[in-house]
């Protein structure tokens, strides 16, 4: 998905040495902790509702509300909802148009857009094949670790591998790229949300993939390319509907790096089964192929969060932006500090490389940071922007690919002139956000709102206490804070490293 040419100096490739050093530290920490916790995630157990329903009960629907036989009230049952039991982030379409949720009888939906859930379908399929096959019953824990795995965990390996290639092979400092590919993977909010069958990540590789989709068709025009270009956009868009806003950035660079209407055309035609594939699913549900989940959502509460402006959507709020960027209980630059250099990179492309570097690259470079406005400019005036439970701004995980992207060009540029500064700022910044945010994921994937600053209200005590995630040291036996070990026996070179 890269270009081969280097747009620049060719700066040298990394060492063997420095190469088998990161991709242990990524693999390890990407497949060794399990992410299996108490608190039962609604975001992605109502997705993973959806994908059990499709191929079990071969319907979108997830359960059935009904009168209660006895008394008043009514009760949730049928499809998946038999198996699993409750779960929340769902719509009721009530039987009768004249009521509204949640007090009616009706037919129960994922709340959620169905993009992750269409994701999910083929290895839930082969799952259960084989499952049937071999004549055991597959537990739903087993079933999310299945889907995490094979829909985020390994697509965000992928992202970080084609990252680097493209890095290198666009002349970027080989040091900074490794510094910048290990930042992204493990010191943002990009390893949180790996292990997480949501939304949040799949939007953030699919978006990214499409800017790389778009990138090689500048020099290749087999149609391929931005027909892969229109399917990561539309994929994306079915699964977090506010990520249209970054796929039409996307669609204009499409077009600027190869600005034909075929091009456009197969753009189309490549997304054009997820678009079908989504309006199925709302006509189904909802009655129409533009309706979605939020005029029938089930909780009350959620109803209210998203009551203001037009779904949810208001005029923007300095709230928004302090709470999703600095603050220490969601902020952005406080769990990755590392991601504030796109600020300065943004002001330096600005005032003073615009005219430098060649035109190919100031359209990437301008991509990105419209990318990332388009994304500042929706957490802003979301209503809904703490998003509950969360590590950073859950609803903005594709702005860490992009911003990635734009820190590793400004800092390779700064290196020219100054390496030894760049390479140690780069460094000490990404060093924090990993150990903060690989620190804080290995306790939770998220934290209540109660806490204001979850690392020293809630990640280092639980820390003391040996309180980790289920992985695989749970699996051979090991217990509290030793779990952990290996992992950290594997990671500590790859720290050193960055150090």
């Amino acid at each position: 998905m890269g270009d081969k040419r280097p747009l620049g100096p060719a700066q040298g490739r990394p060492s063997l040495l420095a190469s088998a050093l990161l991709w242990t530290f990524l693999l390890a920490a990407y497949l060794y902790p399990q992410f299996l916790f108490p608190i039962h995630n609604p975001n992605e157990r109502a997705r993973s509702y959806m994908t059990a329903a499709m191929f079990d009960h071969g319907t979108f629907a997830i359960g059935y509300r009904k009168p209660a036989k006895q008394g008043r009230g009514f009760v949730d049952e049928g499809s998946v909802y038999d198996r699993w039991g409750y779960v929340n982030d769902k719509a009721l379409v009530c039987d009768d148009p004249a009521l509204v949720p949640p007090d009616c009888a009706g037919t129960l939906y994922s709340a959620k857009a169905p993009g992750t859930s269409f994701l999910g379908y083929p290895v839930y399929a082969v799952l259960k094949l084989v499952a049937d096959a071999l004549g055991r019953e597959v537990s739903q824990e087993t079933i999310l670790l299945v889907l995490r795995l094979f829909t985020v965990v390994l697509p965000t390996l992928l992202l970080l591998s084609l990252f680097r290639r493209f890095a290198l092979r666009a002349g970027f400092d080989p040091v900074l790229s490794d510094l910048a590919t290990a930042g992204l993977g493990v010191g943002s909010m990009v390893y949180t949300y790996s292990h997480m069958f949501a939304g949040h990540q799949v939007t953030a590789y699919l978006l990214f993939f499409a800017l790389l989709t778009a990138w090689r068709s500048r020099t290749d025009d087999r149609p391929r390319w931005p027909a892969a270009t229109g399917f990561f956009l539309a994929t994306a868009v079915s699964a977090e509907y506010p990520m249209a806003l970054v796929a039409v950035v996307l669609v204009a660079y499409q077009w600027f790096c190869r600005p034909r209407p075929k091009t456009i055309l197969w753009a189309f035609l490549g997304g054009l089964l997820p678009v079908l594939l989504t309006a199925w699913f709302h006509v189904a549900a909802f009655g129409r192929p533009w309706r979605t989940a939020y005029a029938t959502l089930e909780n009350p509460g959620f109803v209210r969060d998203i009551a203001p402006g037009v779904m949810g959507l208001r005029e923007p709020r300095l709230e928004n932006l302090f709470g999703a960027f600095v603050a220490p209980y969601e902020g952005l630059f406080f769990f990755a500090p590392w991601m504030v250099l796109c600020i300065p990179a943004i002001i330096d492309y600005v005032v003073r490389r615009r005219r430098v570097e060649p035109p190919q690259m100031r359209a990437l470079f301008f991509t990105g940071a419209t990318a990332l406005l388009a994304l500042t400019v929706f957490i802003s005036c979301h209503s809904l922007w703490r998003g509950g439970w969360t590590l950073g701004p859950r609803y903005i995980v594709p702005f860490a690919p992009f911003a990635a992207l734009l820190i590793l060009h400004w800092a390779s540029l700064w290196s020219r002139g100054a390496p030894l500064v760049s390479r140690m700022v780069v460094a000490a910044l990404v060093l924090v956000s990993v150990l903060v945010t690989g620190a804080s994921s290995l306790v939770s994937q998220g934290f209540h709102t109660a806490f204001f600053n979850p690392v020293t209200e809630a990640v280092l005590p639980l820390l003391r206490e040996g309180f980790v995630t289920f992985n695989l040291g749970h699996l051979a036996g090991l217990e509290g804070g030793w779990t952990a070990l290996p992992l950290l026996v594997l990671s500590v070179p790859g720290l050193l490293f960055l150090a």
